[in-house]
């Protein structure tokens, strides 16, 4: 009887020791699990905000992004504000909070208050002066088009152009700029003609 009593117990020990680490780590065991990347069609069927920016600052509701291309999601806008874990610890941060300066493109979820959204390892994020960050610039523009620009009125960033010109000089700006000098060589050309005219003695 004595046996059997201790043979219990010792097995009502071992399966406590099981069952321990999975009831004081749930957390991080949960934080940690992730399918792997999706296309980012799916994160947007999902109710995820998908935009690039340049991040202008830290404040107290979170990282300030200057919006430059809104690709997918409600609530476009010229800034928008990023909350998640930027850190390491243990519920998986991204890693790192991004520089002042740097130009990102996101894909975060809205919290079901309708809150500023939150990016988490889960969904992919990077920084396009990085391949990882081309390419998945490259993914947006393919699956939505070239997005917002700026959106709801010029915004404060730069726009996110990969085929922008070496030199950095929008075309469009060439093209009017030369139309507004022709139009003056053609006034000041009139002028000279008119008053040309009206010396005495020419013909």
């Amino acid at each position: 009887m004595n046996v059997a009593l201790k043979l219990g117990r010792v097995l009502l020990v071992a399966g406590l020791l099981a069952i321990v680490p999975h009831v004081a780590l749930p957390e991080r065991v949960v934080a940690c699990s992730c399918m792997g990347p999706q296309p980012l069609e799916t994160y947007a069927d999902e109710g995820s905000v998908i935009f690039a920016g340049r991040v202008d600052g830290r404040e107290a509701r979170g990282v300030r992004v200057a919006v430059s291309h809104w690709f997918a999601g409600e609530g476009a806008a010229p800034v928008a504000w990023i909350g998640g874990d930027f850190g390491n610890g243990a519920s998986c941060g991204v890693g790192s909070e991004p520089i002042v300066g740097s130009q990102w493109i996101w894909v975060a979820w809205r919290p079901e208050d309708g809150g500023d959204p939150s990016i988490s390892i889960c969904a992919p994020t990077a920084d396009l002066t990085s391949k990882e960050g081309q390419q998945l610039l490259a993914e947006a523009q393919r699956t939505f088009g070239p997005g917002i620009v700026n959106p709801l009125g010029l915004g404060p960033a730069d726009p996110v152009d990969p085929e922008a010109t070496a030199a950095g000089v929008d075309p469009a700006v060439v093209v009017a700029g030369g139309s507004v000098l022709a139009a003056g060589i053609m006034v000041l050309a009139g002028a000279a003609l008119i008053a040309r005219h009206r010396r005495p003695g020419s013909s």
